[in-house]
């Protein structure tokens, strides 16, 4: 081997290399390190996973990432200075502090109702933490979480009422206190359900809609405005009211009954709760301008998004919710798609049981995000990932490729070679957008501009890490190609 292959040889290992890394950490797999170590905002890739072993630990990862946002290199930085303490059983307390704790720089972190959790003490002496605002009365955070905080030598005061719906009154008193500007406008979003699968996605859409905008939080029951609600908003008789969510979740009786004690009233809602995010966010975005992050959680269960509201807002983002099927995360990817032009980061809350491995790939395929690193000149077409499985259904055995040029790529009757020596063919109508991907399903299914399918039966990809590479018609190699087995998904 010459001079000139073996560098050849070394600049695509290099970019092989660089490649798997980025990929890794864009499906949440972190290299080893300090397990506190916090992501830098725009340091870390692409795509950012924040999670902890549970609930509390997931706070932790959030509470660090917008500590970094917030004060980047900065010696001195009042973040954290003030902490508000939520219960981590219950959704209502946490959302409706968001955005109190935006318009504080400050934090919200979850504790046991009776007794302060031991890593939550650990983050507030961390952040150096000064004063503490315990969300809800004592039946939400026992006077023992109050009295082992005031022995930390910390100031302790608490942001409650009578319930639920009282809390989120004093927390929007308290917005409206700190920023004029709060008291002309309001969220009213549904604060309790018998189901415990409903409720708290429209709330947890409202409270990023709120922390983004400084606007307070109010809830209500389905059918009825609660007492310490209908006061708050006969209080502010201009200020503009947004329900969040469908009348399954708020009633035409209630909106009609908020009409007449305040402001302009407005509802924003969909399908479901999906869509309903999605059109929040959208609102977000006509109103600021900008969305330079994109927030997932799962839109199954609340604990990993409870505390997001105020780093969201501190990174200027809006929030999504994903089930990780493609039908319910239909939402997710349009939202994606047209606005791709202004993301910069995906922030994924929770790990892959939140938010599993192969839907995170769908995102930042949806996202346009397929430059990871710098390819050599030449190259065309990036294999970004395979995944091993059954070919013959839908999110079965795959590859990933990316169009890393500046124009549309017609992909059709390219080839694709295994480790093996074997080749597929592309079909006709294979088309790659600029600086975007697609995947390339083995099996049968439905093509549309983020899927091709193959349509054979017989397993084609690596079962194990190896490499496959793609060919243009006339036989030239489309460039980089790695890949590796990893079952993200069905195997």
């Amino acid at each position: 081997m010459g001079d000139d292959d073996i560098a050849t040889t070394k600049a695509r290992q290099a970019v092989r290399s660089a490649l798997v890394a980025a990929l890794l950490i864009g499906v949440g797999v972190t290299a080893a390190g300090p397990a506190s170590a916090a992501p830098a905002p725009d340091g870390f890739g692409p795509v950012v996973s924040l999670a902890g072993q549970d609930r509390f630990g997931t706070a932790l990862a959030v509470s660090r990432w917008a500590q970094s946002a917030a004060c980047g290199s900065a010696d001195a930085c009042a973040y954290g200075e003030t902490v508000l303490l939520a219960r981590a059983d219950a959704y209502a307390d946490a959302l409706v502090a968001a955005p109190l704790a935006a318009s504080l720089d400050a934090p919200v972190l979850l504790s046991q109702t009776s007794a302060l959790s031991a890593s939550t003490r650990d983050e507030l002496l961390r952040l150096g933490t000064r004063q503490v605002l315990l969300m809800g009365g004592p039946a939400a955070l026992a006077p023992a979480v109050e009295a082992e905080l005031a022995g930390m030598g910390l100031a302790v005061s608490r942001v409650a009422g009578q319930d639920r719906f009282g809390t989120a009154v004093a927390g929007a008193r308290l917005v409206r206190q700190r920023d004029p500007a709060a008291r002309d406008r309001a969220f009213l979003a549904q604060g309790a359900a018998a189901d415990p699968g409903r409720g708290w996605p429209d709330a947890l859409a409202a409270a990023a809609w709120g922390a983004r905008v400084s606007a307070p939080v109010l809830l209500t029951t389905t059918d009825s405005l609660p007492q310490s609600t209908r006061a708050e908003l006969a209080a502010h008789p201009d200020a503009a009211l947004t329900v969040v969510g469908g009348q399954q979740a708020v009633s035409a009786a209630v909106l009609d009954d908020a009409d007449r004690l305040t402001g302009p009233t407005a509802r924003v809602a969909g399908a479901t709760r999906y869509e309903t995010a999605r059109l929040a966010a959208e609102q977000v975005l006509a109103e600021t301008g900008t969305a330079g992050t994109t927030w997932f959680a799962t839109g199954r269960n609340y604990p990993d998004a409870l505390v997001a509201g105020p780093a969201i807002a501190a990174a200027g983002g809006v929030l999504l919710l994903v089930d990780g099927t493609r039908a319910n995360d239909d939402d997710a990817r349009l939202f994606l798609r047209e606005n791709a032009d202004r993301t910069r980061q995906l922030v994924l809350l929770g790990g892959p049981a939140a938010i599993d491995n192969g839907n995170r790939v769908e995102l930042r395929i949806a996202a346009g995000m397929c430059d990871l690193v710098d390819y050599p000149d030449e190259t065309r077409v990036a294999v970004g990932a395979v995944f091993a499985g059954p070919p013959a259904h839908e999110g079965g055995e795959r590859a990933v490729l990316c169009n890393v040029t500046d124009a549309p790529l017609d992909v059709s009757g390219w080839t694709v070679r295994n480790h093996l020596g074997q080749r597929i063919v592309l079909p006709a109508g294979s088309v790659l957008a600029p600086h975007r991907a697609a995947q390339v399903f083995i099996g049968t299914g439905t093509p549309d501009a983020e899927r091709i399918f193959i349509g054979q039966t017989e397993e084609f990809l690596p079962d194990r890490y190896g490499e496959i590479e793609a060919f243009d018609t006339a036989g030239r190699s489309g460039g980089t190609a790695v890949g590796w087995d990893t079952c993200f998904t069905t195997c």
